[in-house]
């Protein structure tokens, strides 16, 4: 074997640790970030508690056809929603700040208060936790 040889040898040796080690490396950072999001996928953040009574604010004409009081039970994400008139509807949280309604009141929401207390609908009313 000539000095060349070696020192080519050599290099491709140094070469090949050095490849190894930054796919070793790559691959612990690879697993760490794995990790993070796995363990944040498994501690999903709660839902905010929307049961209680609720107060229609707003335009009195809107709030006048869709009730003034509200009850609102909650289980999980699905809602039941009473107002003082006895009609009865159902909701469905869709994500941590916003809802939808269906029939009979049709619209969707948005928590606009960070303790949860109130509620902005799509027909121009908001819902004040009482």
């Amino acid at each position: 074997m000539t000095n060349s040889t070696r020192i080519n040898s050599g290099r491709t040796q140094s070469s090949w640790l050095r490849v190894g080690l930054g796919v070793g490396v790559s691959t612990f950072i690879s697993m760490a970030i794995l990790a993070s999001v796995a363990n944040a996928q498994q501690r999903p953040e709660p839902l905010p508690d929307l049961s209680g009574s609720y107060t229609c604010e707003g335009d009195e004409t809107t709030c006048g056809w869709s009730g003034n009081m509200f009850t609102v039970i909650q289980s999980g994400a699905n809602l039941v929603i009473k107002n003082e008139k006895g009609d009865i509807g159902h909701a469905k949280l869709t994500s941590h700040i916003s809802l939808s309604a269906g029939p009979i009141w049709n619209m969707l929401g948005v928590i606009v208060t960070p303790d949860n207390r109130t509620i902005q609908w799509s027909n121009g009313t908001n819902w004040r936790k009482t």
